[in-house]
Order: structure tokens, then sequence, then C-alpha cells
């Protein structure tokens, strides 16, 4: 979760699709290599609104933490807050998804928001 968390403090700006970041994950008395694929910037719809996000992708090395399976792929708001809005694990039935269906409370405006006029 911490390596996730991180993800979010990236600033992405220079990022070109296909960039990976390299991470090192700790769990009890290892470490663990984990790298993360920016995959670029896509528009995305869910039940809580369209949002402008970064998409990415944690590519848990094999033998690791993580059983590397499936993809998961990571929607970020393309603001300073990074609010995860939709993830998507492909497995080998198919895929499950989860996406933001609301959100309040928030601190100060959202600017990745699409509001459609």
């Amino acid at each position: 979760m911490s390596a996730f968390y991180y993800c979010r403090t990236i600033d992405y700006s220079g990022f070109k699709p296909g960039q990976n970041i390299h991470l090192q994950n700790f769990y009890k008395d290892s470490t663990y290599e984990l790298d993360v694929k920016y995959l670029g910037r896509q528009q995305v719809e869910v039940p809580a609104g369209k949002f402008n996000c970064i998409v990415i992708e944690p590519l848990a090395k094999a033998g690791g933490l993580i059983k590397s399976e499936g993809k998961l792929y990571l929607w970020l708001t393309d603001d300073d807050r990074k609010m995860p809005v939709k993830v998507s694990s492909k497995i080998s039935i198919g895929s499950i998804d989860s996406d933001l269906i609301e959100f309040k409370g928030l601190n100060g405006p959202l600017p990745a928001m699409v509001h459609d006029n």
C-alpha cells in the first residue's frame, strides 16, 4: 500500500508513456522490487463524474511479495491530489473493476474533474 501512496506523490508531467518508476517494497525481513509503468493520460467517466486522469500499472516481479499473474491498472486524477478514481485488475477469467462512486469533504477544488457545459 505504501508504494501506491508513494506513486501519488510523483510529478508525472515530464513522463512519457511506457516510462517506468523503480520502487522497492519492504516486507518482514526482505526487499522486493516493484516497477510502476506510466501508461499516459486518459479521460475516464465513473459514477462520481468525469475526470482527467493519469494511468499507471504496477509491475510486480515474479517471486516477490505480490504474484504477477494478472495486470493491475490505476487511474489517478491528473492534478496535485492524484485521487484514485478507478482500478481495474485483469485476471485469468476476466477482470475486476472498481470505480469511484462519490466523494465529499474535499478541502479545495478538484481541477481534474471535467464539467461539461
